[in-house]
């Protein structure tokens, strides 16, 4: 099977997986194709995401993580001195499956092999003095 997921009815890049984690609001509905070309698709669901209470916010730029996809090797870059206290990468069902070790907390890049997860959409669990981030990661191996 191959799978397409869609929000506001437009394919969203690099969203080929059964499962599909919503970091924006929106309207999502997902395509599923079989080997021999039949196709289905699902009913819209309306996904509403809301900052968390109690939480500084961290905008999407401070955090920049590339190559994503990637199949050897990841890059974190932080910006304004945004202090990273814990990296830690998950399944996309939110089990464990690394802790990345930090030499130095206060770097603005930190690099890190992945080449041991197995093809497929992680998250990353980003601890900062400021709140918490995740962000997704997808790993394609050739």
């Amino acid at each position: 099977y191959t799978y397409q997921w869609q929000l506001n009815g437009a394919s969203i890049p690099l969203a080929t997986y059964n499962s599909f984690l919503a970091d924006s609001s929106g309207e999502f509905a997902l395509t599923i194709v079989n080997g021999e070309g039949c196709q289905a698709s699902s009913n819209s669901i309306v996904v509403t995401v809301n900052d968390c209470a109690g939480f500084e916010s961290i905008h999407e730029n401070q955090i920049r993580i590339y190559p994503n996809p990637t199949d050897n090797i990841i890059s974190i870059e932080t910006a304004n001195q945004l202090q990273i206290k814990a990296i830690e990468i998950l399944d996309i069902q939110g089990k464990l499956m690394r802790v990345l070790a930090l030499e130095n907390t206060h770097s603005e890049i930190y690099t890190f092999p992945v080449n041991e997860l197995h093809n497929g959409l992680y998250l990353i669990k980003l601890s900062t003095v400021s709140g918490t981030v995740v962000k997704r990661l997808s790993i394609a191996h050739n």
